[in-house]
């Protein structure tokens, strides 16, 4: 079919669902799920926006249209190896900029969806093989979702030490999000540093003695809008985040700790607008504006969480 046939009628006029603009039926789909087909027993259900593509041929085209995948994000379960590798080879998902890898659990758990999308399979046993059955299409495809990305995120990841290094290589990478991975400091912060263009920065694992020089070394990210700490179980000084003059956006999860060198530090960075404080610790005298030294001029935003009794 070239078109769907569903119709209308409204006091006497007719009208049909090909009336529709593009435009329209474009950012309609863009707001539907696009994850592959599931089967429960001798059912199979797709997900919206599996189903409006096999509609007809006019709506299968405009679900690949660049808008309808911007903020869509293909998310790879290393448990799942190497079935979805089907799915980004797949021509529906060429246009997408997001990706989150997913490792399984482990001492040091493989992470072979990763040694794909960044070219590094070579050594991989696992990977070698199953990328030698790939077309050249297919490989150039990987490619270039891999140079498109403008969001990145890992969860129970242990990185390589050359890994680091080809997350660096992605030129427009503007979103970037770790959490529950281990890696060592010095080589990761330094290589992060690189991505000038990054924006926004999400840790998600505790902090230590190594407090201090992610600081120094965070600072030189200068165009990061947003930082997201989704452990921060000590009281630190952030007068340091004060360089980061474009900095609007600050979220702290787990706070288990607070007095006078976190509030101090806190007041300085006056070109905050929006701030999330999560609160670990049962604070029931806590007051934020009576805390805080000196107001924040910006301040548009404010969110303070407290544990649930």
């Amino acid at each position: 079919m070239n078109g769907a046939t569903a119709t209308f009628t409204r006091r006497g006029t007719s009208f049909s669902i090909n009336d529709v603009p593009s435009e329209i039926l474009v950012h309609i789909f863009s707001q539907l799920s696009p994850f592959s087909d599931i089967s429960y027993g001798e059912f199979r259900y797709y997900h919206p926006l599996v189903a409006v593509s096999l509609v007809c041929k006019q709506w299968n085209q405009l679900c690949l249209e660049p808008a309808v995948w911007e903020d869509y994000e293909l998310t790879l379960h290393e448990d799942t190896f190497p079935k979805d590798i089907t799915t980004l080879v797949n021509p529906k998902y060429n246009k997408i900029h997001s990706l989150s890898f997913h490792g399984s659990y482990g001492d040091k758990p493989p992470h072979h969806y990763a040694h794909v999308v960044f070219g590094v399979y070579q050594k991989c046993d696992e990977c070698l093989p199953v990328v030698n059955k790939l077309t050249e299409a297919e490989r150039k495809q990987i490619k270039k979702i891999s140079e498109s990305l403008t969001y990145l995120s890992f969860d129970n990841y242990v990185f390589e030490d050359d890994e680091f290094k080809n997350i660096c290589s992605l030129t427009k990478l503007s979103e970037l999000g770790i959490w529950n991975s281990n890696f060592d400091w010095g080589t990761a912060l330094e290589h992060i540093t690189k991505l000038k263009i990054l924006k926004s920065l999400t840790f998600g694992f505790p902090f230590g003695e190594e407090w201090e020089f992610f600081l120094e070394l965070l600072v030189q990210l200068t165009n990061l809008e947003t930082i997201v700490f989704l452990y921060f179980p000590f009281s630190e000084n952030l007068s340091h985040l004060a360089k980061l003059s474009k900095l609007k956006d600050l979220k702290l999860y787990n706070l288990s700790e607070i007095d006078e060198t976190f509030f101090e530090g806190l007041a300085s960075l006056t070109q905050i607008q929006c701030l999330s404080l999560h609160m670990e610790c049962d604070e029931d005298d806590f007051d934020f504006e009576y805390t805080l030294p000196r107001p924040l001029p910006k301040l548009k935003d404010l969110t303070i969480e407290r544990p649930i009794p």
